[in-house]
C-alpha cells in the first residue's frame, strides 16, 4: 500500500466518518446520508436523485467492514434515530446480511450490474447506434454471450480459490485477509486471462495463484472442486467477482470500439462511427446503462412517504 493509499484509508476510517456525519448533521436534518464502501456513489448517486430532489451526501467506508460500523454507531444513538441514511453494501462471497437497515447488492457487486447482456445490449444501441433488427447488432451480441461464457470458464478457478479463502477466513478470523486490489492489479489480471475478440483463455495455473499470494495457504483439491462445483449451478455473471466482470466487459468494449472504428471492419458490415472513451472512472461512464434492480428501487423509496409528509421536494415520476 503506497503513501496515497494510506492517507485515504485514513480519511474514510470509520471514526472520521462518523465524525464528518455528526457535523452535516446537526444543521442539515433533512438531508440524506449514504454511506458506501468506496467509489459506489457514481452508482448510486443517480439513481437517488431520480427519486429525491434534496440534498444528499456521500461518505466513502473504507469497505464493508468500515460501512457495518457506521450502521451499528449511528443505530445505536438516539440522537440520529430520525437520521435519512441508505447504507450501501455489496454482497460478494459472503451471507446475506438480511438487515433492512442495509442494502445488499443482489449480486457480488455493483460493477456485475454493467455486464449483463441486456446492458451491453444498451451500450451498443446507444454509443454505436445499433438497433435489434441490424445483422451486426445481433452478431456483435452473440459474440459478446460466447466471449463471456468463455471468460467465466477461465476464471473460474480463480473465482472458486478466492471463496475457498473466504470461506476459510469466516472460519477462522486469524487468516490473513486477501489484498486482492494490490495483487491482482489490472495489468497482471490480464496475464492471467488473455481476452480477445476471437477467444478468452485461461493463462494461469493454481501455483500462479499461490506465487501471487505467497501468504496464503494451500487449498485441497476436494475444497476447490466442491466450490466449482456449486459455481456450476449458479448465474456466473451475477456471482463471480464484479471486479474481474467488468475488466472483461471493458477490454472487449474496447476492441470492438476499435474495430468499429477501421475503414474496413471485422465485426461490422461498414466502418460505424463512434466517440466511446473507457481510459476514465468505468463505472461511471457508464452507469446510465446499468441494471437498476427493483430491491434498490424499493430500498431508494423508503424515505418517500416521510419526504412528501414534511413537504421537502422529491423527483417527478
Amino acid at each position: 500500500m503506497d503513501y496515497a493509499d494510506k492517507l485515504r484509508e485514513r480519511r474514510d476510517s470509520h471514526v472520521v466518518v462518523f465524525r464528518k456525519f455528526v457535523s452535516l448533521f446537526k444543521d442539515n436534518k433533512n438531508d440524506l446520508y449514504c454511506f458506501v464502501e468506496g467509489e459506489d456513489s457514481v452508482y448510486y448517486g443517480p439513481r437517488i436523485y431520480q427519486t429525491y430532489k434534496t440534498n444528499f451526501h456521500f461518505f466513502r467506508c473504507s469497505g464493508k467492514d468500515g460501512v457495518l460500523r457506521l450502521v451499528k454507531m449511528i443505530s445505536e444513538s438516539q440522537e440520529y434515530l430520525e437520521a435519512k441514511v441508505f447504507y450501501f453494501v455489496d454482497r460478494d462471497f459472503d451471507e446475506s446480511i438480511n438487515d433492512p437497515k442495509i442494502y445488499e447488492t443482489p449480486c457480488y457487486s455493483i460493477e456485475n450490474l454493467y455486464t449483463s447482456r441486456e446492458v451491453f445490449e444498451r451500450i451498443l444501441k446507444c454509443e454505436f447506434q445499433l438497433t435489434n433488427v441490424d445483422e451486426d447488432f445481433n452478431k456483435v451480441v452473440d459474440l459478446y454471450v460466447k466471449r463471456q461464457q468463455e471468460f467465466h470458464d477461465a476464471v473460474l478457478l480463480l473465482n472458486a480459490w478466492i471463496a475457498c479463502h473466504k470461506e476459510r477466513q469466516k472460519n477462522n478470523p486469524n487468516v490473513t485477509k486477501l489484498n486482492l486490489k494490490e495483487n491482482l492489479k489490472k495489468e497482471v489480471f490480464y496475464r492471467l486471462v488473455d481476452i480477445k475478440l476471437g477467444q478468452v483463455s485461461q493463462k494461469y495455473s493454481l501455483d500462479d495463484l499461490q506465487k501471487i499470494f505467497p501468504e496464503v495457504g494451500e487449498f485441497s483439491e476436494e475444497e476447490l472442486n466442491t466450490k466449482m462445483i456449486h459455481f456450476g449451478s449458479v448465474d456466473r455473471q451475477k456471482t463471480f467477482r464484479g471486479k474481474f466482470e467488468i475488466l472483461f466487459l471493458k477490454k472487449i468494449l474496447e476492441q470492438i470500439a476499435s474495430d468499429a472504428n477501421k475503414k474496413s471492419p471485422e465485426l461490422f458490415k461498414e466502418k460505424v462511427k463512434n466517440t466511446l472513451n473507457l481510459s476514465g472512472n468505468l463505472l461511471s461512464i457508464l452507469s446510465p446503462y446499468a441494471e437498476t434492480p427493483e430491491c434498490l428501487e424499493i430500498y431508494i423509496r423508503r424515505y418517500l412517504i416521510d419526504q412528501e409528509r414534511i413537504g421537502l421536494p422529491i423527483a417527478s415520476a
